[in-house]
């Protein structure tokens, strides 16, 4: 838990990894033949128990399984069809510049006398420049199945045939979902534009993927109409409007919207127009094929142009087949939505609970209110990455942090007790769970939690074991890809280890080729180098970009960029990226990750990134302190300019980043101590060229408590750090800390980006 003293007992992760020396019967994967193994690479390894072969679809035993993503979907309507499916939460009122809130008393009267709140009922108040959003609706499986196949045949009766790529611009709710399954229904495709890949991205993928029509919700359209004269093939916007279930009477579709798009040659619809349409053409689904390409799904690269990787229905169906052995879900799982659906990890969990009948409510598309949401849903299931679980993390200790000394104590030695029995593979502790952990369970809406899944980036130890404490071990550490449709591995929930990932999932063969210049090899005491990848879950290769495609898939084998280990238990860690290690001038080559992940254990850092460059002999980096942590010490030394408590909260909006900005820039020197102080407590596992010289503090911060974002293209839509990007929004900054530490910048060195 950071550098708190609940885990201040030494313990290495790596070494009870490597320690776990099972029997083969017990070894979690298996060794398969392979006559055409090359020299430098290692035997191919799958799950254990797949000897005569792996499974591609999900529930086999039923008529040969689901072949499809539509048939997923169609297997959740054929068995429930008057079950729960989709969920959103009503608008409370209409105002699109402000929100209101529920008063009471005096407040009353005050909410009255607003203008702004004219539509609102009268207990309601106007804050934070957002609608109110009020209790899930829900639509049932037949509802969702109907209005999905209005939209396929609505767009078919617009002129679109099978293989057409249809665009979907919007954060995660209903309408997406309703959608896609509509596409899937007309063998369409899917191409997903996530909404803060900014205009110019989502532009170049319009035109990049050859899409004729774009579904947009409200907030995007605008920043759509922005680019219409350089969208080359587009004929039809259809706009998510007015639905009376949720109440969100703002999302009319207005006349000026439909002129500007009609100058542009194009035509606007709402999605009502679109459903009439579909209903009115007597036309019947006509689905895709196992073969047919589902998604064009760009990733989100961390250099260059997003790349389209092209999964085929039967791509998703494997990954989808690895679900139903490991997590059993049933009509009784719930599921929250709000990592983007524009990323394979929310596909494969959205379509694991529809395939199994259950039920999946949509985020209300704020951040800072998910545990609302998560308070108002219960769910059963939660997938989340790292960047969400260190927010868990540093929100609870903050809230410990305030209590007194024997609270903190207590809250220790029962963290500390259950860190323990979970490091012996035994169930944690009733009574300390009930006494504590139950109420932080309660508090963040994860009472019912049962999975609770990590993708995406690497997870520290530290944090894996503080959310398993919380939740009672439902933590399970997942490695995928876009391009081997999110699976690869999985943890079991029986196996107690950390730093691993799991073994290989149901649907894969995985091996390691060598990496000589690094020094790994498949030869290694413990195996390690490159992992590949090879399955029905691996994708069909990039659109339009042959070249990319054959630097990745060779032989039929996906090449990660990852670098990997074979554990002795069967399992899998990620212990590099095959472009993220380097040498420094002296010779030493620096995994640059796990150098952050070390640092980032102080619960003073939000974000952080470290650089290196092979000329100089020492690591700089760049530190993002945790906004409400910074917040909290400020008022702690009276430095904060107000005097109330609830304004260190990022909820106090507007006001928060104001009153941040001026107690950080009144008191850099004192701020810059205290982070260094911080950081220099986590390296005593560093050897010396590995630790960080010197750090560059930023306090320059969004609403979220972010400086690397989207938005600044610093970070993916999965929170991934974009180190090219990084390094030249920064490179002025670390010339001059180089210089300032005894290593200026000399002629004839060359730094990335620079010719």
């Amino acid at each position: 838990m950071g550098n708190s003293s609940s885990t201040a007992a030494p313990y290495s992760y790596e070494a009870a990894l490597l320690a776990d020396k099972p029997p083969a019967d017990k070894c979690m994967s298996i060794e398969v033949p392979d006559a055409q193994k090359p020299a430098n690479c290692s035997l191919p390894r799958r799950g254990k128990g797949l000897e005569n072969g792996l499974i591609s679809r999900p529930f086999p035993n039923e008529n040969g399984g689901c072949a499809t993503i539509y048939e997923c979907f169609q297997r959740g309507v054929r068995m429930f069809p008057n079950r729960p499916c989709f969920g959103t939460r009503v608008y409370v009122t209409a105002t699109s510049s402000a929100a209101v809130v529920p008063v009471k008393g005096e407040e009353q009267k005050e909410a009255e006398a607003a203008p702004a709140a004219a539509a609102a009922p009268a207990k309601y108040k106007i804050e934070d420049k957002m609608p109110v959003r009020g209790d899930y609706v829900w639509e049932t499986y037949a509802e969702i199945a109907e209005c999905a196949t209005a939209v396929g045949t609505g767009l078919a009766a617009l002129g679109y045939a099978a293989h057409t790529n249809v665009g979907l611009f919007s954060s995660n709710r209903t309408e997406w979902m309703k959608t896609a399954l509509g596409v899937y229904g007309q063998n369409m495709r899917v191409v997903a534009l996530y909404a803060s890949l900014g205009e110019n991205a989502v532009e170049y993928i319009v035109n990049h993927a050859d899409v004729p029509v774009v579904l947009v919700s409200k907030q995007n359209i605008s920043a759509l109409l922005k680019s219409l004269h350089n969208l080359k093939g587009v004929k039809h916007i259809v706009q998510w409007d007015v639905n009376e279930k949720y109440n969100n009477v703002e999302d009319v579709v207005t006349d000026a919207d439909r002129l500007t798009c009609k100058e542009a040659g194009i035509e606007l619809l709402g999605f009502s127009d679109l459903l009439a349409k579909g209903r009115a053409s007597g036309l019947q689904a006509a689905p895709a094929g196992p073969e047919d390409l589902a998604y064009i799904m760009y990733t989100s690269g961390t250099t260059g142009n997003p790349k389209g990787a092209m999964l085929l229905h039967r791509n998703v169906t494997a990954a989808l087949a690895c679900v139903e052995p490991l997590f059993k879900m049933g009509e009784k799982d719930i599921y929250l939505s709000y990592l983007p659906l524009a990323h394979i990890f929310e596909t494969i969990a959205m379509m694991a609970i529809l395939q199994a009948g259950g039920a999946v409510g949509f985020f209300q598309d704020n951040i800072k209110k998910l545990t609302a949401d998560m308070q108002a849903i219960k769910p059963t299931l939660f997938c989340g990455v790292p960047r969400v679980f260190t927010r868990i993390h540093q929100v609870v200790m903050n809230g410990i942090a305030d209590q007194s000394c024997l609270v903190r104590w207590y809250f220790n030695k029962a963290f500390q007790a259950q860190v323990d029995r979970l490091r012996k593979g035994l169930p944690v502790d009733s009574g300390y769970d009930k006494k504590i952990f139950s109420k932080l369970r309660a508090k963040m809406g994860l009472e019912n939690v049962r999975v609770m899944v990590t993708g995406a980036a690497p997870m520290p130890p530290y944090l894996a074991e503080f959310l398993n404490v919380v939740t009672r071990g439902a933590l399970i550490e997942g490695y995928g890809m876009t391009e081997a449709s999110a699976a690869t591995s999985v943890c079991l929930q029986s196996d107690h280890n950390l730093s691993h990932t799991g073994p290989p999932v149901v649907c894969v063969d995985v091996r390691l080729e060598d990496i000589p210049e690094m020094g790994y090899l498949h030869t290694d005491p413990n195996p390690r180098g490159e992992l590949c990848v090879r399955g029905a879950n691996v994708f069909a290769g990039y659109w339009k970009d042959e070249e990319n495609t054959k630097a990745t898939l060779i032989d039929g084998w996906l090449h990660t960029g990852d670098v990997a280990r074979f554990n002795p238990n069967g399992t899998i860690s990620i212990i590099d990226r095959k472009k993220n290690m380097f040498k420094l001038s002296q010779g030493e080559y620096v995994a640059i990750e796990r150098v952050e992940q070390v640092y980032q254990k102080a619960n003073m850092v939000g974000q952080i990134w470290c650089y290196g460059n092979s000329f100089k002999s020492f690591l700089l980096g760049v530190v993002v302190p945790a906004a409400e942590t910074t917040a909290a010490w400020l008022f702690s030394k009276g430095w904060w300019p107000r005097a109330d408590k609830e304004s260190t909260k990022l909820a106090a909006g507007d006001q928060f980043l104001a009153d941040y900005k001026s107690a950080t820039e009144a008191h850099k020197a004192d701020l810059k101590a205290w982070v260094l102080e911080n950081l220099k407590a986590q390296e005593k596992g560093l050897k010396g060229f590995e630790r960080v010289k010197d750090w560059m503090i930023v306090t320059d911060i969004n609403a979220l408590g972010m400086a690397f974002t989207e938005q600044n293209d610093c970070l993916t839509p999965t929170f991934k750090l974009r180190r090219p990007q990084l390094l030249q929004k920064y490179i002025k900054e670390l010339k001059q800390m180089y210089a300032d530490n005894g290593e200026p910048v000399e002629a004839g060195e060359k730094w990335p980006g620079e010719e």
